[in-house]
């Protein structure tokens, strides 16, 4: 039988060992876990694949246009294009389709643009809609689609030319969206995208820039789609919004607005998948070799020189199905290029 004196020894031994024990597996625990981590910070798991959950998608349009003899250098800061990632969101872009009713909208629409009269068929998804007074001016609808122009005939009057009621940036931005509100037009992706505000003076039957608002005799507010986490959202020229409006100094209703170019198309944020990109190198080859679309060449000269390439995505003046990717390549005297940035085997 142990002694009390055993019994303490054993006690103290145990208590000591165990203590050692303890304080060995909680220094083991940390040097693990901090093992662990560094292992997978320097060797992560590879990502999910892309979902492509849309399939291949259709080509992106982009405006005809006649490409000149542009010669390209790249002058970035590391003299290379950049890794941007090997996949990219696509965003899906709600179709609308001709049924009986899209006249009928396009008339309500019309009418709270304050145009009464029955319109003129111009094509079978295209009509015009015309007011006589106080100004000559047209409304071209398109009634499936909803984007439209609005044009009228400034020129008739030159009072307009007197402009002691032109909006500065602030007011103009406000007044444009409180307009298009009014009218409905004015989605949140809309409302809170960038805007662009110039100021412009007339030129025989047009309008060229102005250098100051106090030197203006209109004021021209552009408006954008909002940008997305992953990109800027282009449009096929970079200055000119998706919607445009050009204001007069006079505040009469019917003389107000000059001229109104809608051009926006709903997207679907909560529909979208993930698409390989092709290498940022392969779509300035491809740029090089003519396959890109320059939005704005070079004000002087016929050498584009990037300094810049980003991923995008474009919004096109027509409608289309999907939101898609682009590398934007800017650089010196405004140059401005997109190149499509889909792998091209996810693309019909």
């Amino acid at each position: 039988m142990a002694t009390l004196t055993q019994t303490a020894y054993y006690t103290r031994r145990t208590l000591k060992w165990g203590s050692f024990l303890v304080l060995f597996l909680i220094v083991f625990r940390w040097a693990w876990n901090g093992f662990i981590t560094y292992w997978l910070a320097k060797h992560p798991p590879p990502p999910p694949p892309p979902t492509v959950a849309f399939g291949k998608l259709p080509q992106l349009q982009f405006p005809d246009q006649t490409k000149g003899s542009l010669t390209f250098k790249l002058e970035t800061v590391t003299g290379t294009t950049p890794d941007l990632g090997d996949r990219a969101h696509v965003f899906f872009m709600p179709a609308k389709r001709a049924n009986l009713l899209a006249l009928e909208r396009a008339t309500t629409q019309a009418a709270r643009l304050g145009f009464n009269l029955p319109p003129q068929k111009l094509t079978d998804t295209l009509y015009r809609w015309a007011n006589a007074t106080p100004l000559s001016t047209n409304l071209d609808l398109d009634i499936i689609y909803g984007h439209f122009l609005l044009t009228a005939s400034w020129q008739q009057d030159p009072t307009l030319l007197d402009a002691p009621n032109l909006p500065n940036t602030t007011p103009a931005v406000i007044e444009a969206q409180d307009y298009l509100a009014d009218a409905g037009l004015l989605p949140e992706d809309l409302k809170t995208g960038r805007t662009q505000v110039s100021f412009l003076r007339a030129s025989a039957n047009d309008f060229i820039p102005a250098p100051s608002l106090s030197e203006a005799e209109f004021v021209q507010v552009d408006l954008f789609r909002q940008d997305l986490p992953a990109g800027k959202v282009y449009t096929a020229t970079p200055s000119a919004g998706l919607v445009r409006l050009i204001f007069s100094g006079n505040t009469n209703t019917g003389k107000r607005i000059v001229s109104l170019a809608y051009n926006y198309f709903p997207v679907n944020y909560d529909q979208s998948a993930t698409y390989p990109l092709k290498a940022s190198s392969q779509a300035w080859a491809e740029l090089q070799s003519g396959q890109g679309y320059i939005a704005t060449l070079p004000t002087t000269g016929n050498q584009a020189t990037v300094r810049r390439v980003s991923l995008g995505f474009y919004d096109a003046p027509t409608p289309q199905t999907f939101l898609q990717p682009i590398y934007v390549f800017e650089g010196d005297n405004n140059f401005v290029a997109y190149v499509p940035a889909l792998d091209s085997k996810w693309v019909e």
